[in-house]
């Protein structure tokens, strides 16, 4: 566990969070879609690996994490 919080949006319900979705993803319903300050990333088709490099880019993650 990497202790990193979050918020949890079902953007069925929530217009305003599927908006946020729409917009990070070019106009596509992507889920889940990670959003940290300025970056965004579609995790549709999830990996492990997948993740570890997003939280990386973002400075989340250090490599001695893994």
């Amino acid at each position: 566990m990497l202790g990193i919080p979050f918020t949890e949006v079902d953007i069925d319900q929530d217009p305003l969070g599927e908006q946020v979705v729409l917009e990070a993803n070019q106009g596509r319903r992507s889920v889940p879609t990670l959003i940290y300050g300025d970056h965004a990333a579609s995790m549709s088709r999830f990996s492990v690996v997948k993740l570890r490099i997003w939280l990386r880019e973002v400075g989340l993650l250090s490599e001695a994490a893994d």
